[in-house]
């Protein structure tokens, strides 16, 4: 048995599997937490080790802005936040990625008059991920 300590308790949830460890952090916490075990047996307990400090870096929330009324057959440029490390994935219904995936600016080639989506997940250098809301797009049929 052991005695299992995370600071800010709200950071996460604390698992213990045999020796092994597991912490669910929590999705709203970002910041420094301290983690301190202290072991213990059928001889007593131990001394309570020194605090390991664990950054836990915000996960991230893209924002795309761009056009929501496009023509048929056009291509439009969308984007969201530039941040140095990170890899974008664009999901789109209603056209395709022309050019840019991967990338925080993306081409949209857009089809026939109707509904389009966009949405786009930002995976950063520390492999946090984290997903846009869906941005919605009306495609009209233009001259």
């Amino acid at each position: 048995m052991s005695s299992l300590d995370l600071t800010p308790s709200e950071a996460g949830t604390l698992t213990p599997s045999g020796t092994a460890l597991t912490i669910g952090w929590n999705g709203a916490f970002s910041g420094t937490a301290t983690l301190t075990v202290a072991g213990a047996n059928e001889c007593g307990a131990g001394p309570i080790s020194p605090p390991l400090s664990i950054l836990v870096n915000a996960a991230p929330q893209p924002v795309i802005t761009g056009n929501s009324i496009v023509c048929q057959h056009s291509s439009d440029d969308y984007e969201t936040t530039s941040n140095p490390g990170s890899t974008f994935t664009w999901s789109v219904t209603g056209g395709s990625v022309y050019s840019g995936q991967g990338t925080n600016l993306v081409r949209i080639q857009w089809d026939d008059p109707g509904n389009g989506t966009l949405s786009v997940t930002e995976v950063t250098e520390q492999g946090c991920d984290g997903g846009s809301e869906l941005f919605n797009v009306i495609i009209a049929p233009c001259p």
